[in-house]
């Protein structure tokens, strides 16, 4: 089930365009939000790879305004190639039944201590609620090679 998330957006931008317009020295995206009044963007939700394919931003809503900053653009003029509503995806059970978890893993076992760097000797997955099953197998297949792939 999907649910959309009202006054929030993410907007995509080529990025060849991006390129040709930074070349002539033209911030498209500082342009592009300098038209809005009520939207920001949002620096803690960004594009961790905006070099590849298209860039994006998301933006939001400032909560003490009320006008909708509606107004008609040339997509082209700004590079933009979507502009979507954000979603959010309820799973099995509604929101915060399933739970991303973590656990510790011995160091040596299929180098899963690589999988999450941000969990130290461990793995980050979802625990889902005991009445539901996600119809999903997952193959670990053995390499044979090492982390240092030696």
């Amino acid at each position: 089930n999907i649910n959309t998330v009202f006054d929030k957006f993410i907007v995509s931008f080529d990025l060849d365009c991006l390129t040709r317009m930074q070349s002539l020295n033209r911030d498209i995206i500082q342009d592009f939000l300098d038209k809005f009044e009520c939207y920001t963007i949002n620096e803690d939700v960004s594009d961790l790879f905006p070099t590849t394919i298209d860039h994006w931003i998301y933006m939001e809503k400032k909560e003490d305004c009320t006008d909708d900053d509606e107004m008609e653009l040339e997509w082209r003029d700004y590079c933009m190639t979507q502009v979507k509503e954000d979603e959010e995806i309820q799973f099995y059970g509604g929101f915060n039944t399933n739970n991303c978890v973590s656990r510790t893993v011995e160091d040596d076992l299929w180098n899963l201590d690589s999988v999450c760097p941000s969990v130290i000797n461990g793995i980050e997955y979802i625990e889902y609620d005991s009445n539901y099953d996600p119809n999903i197998d997952i193959i670990i297949m053995d390499s044979g090679i090492d982390l240092p792939h030696s």
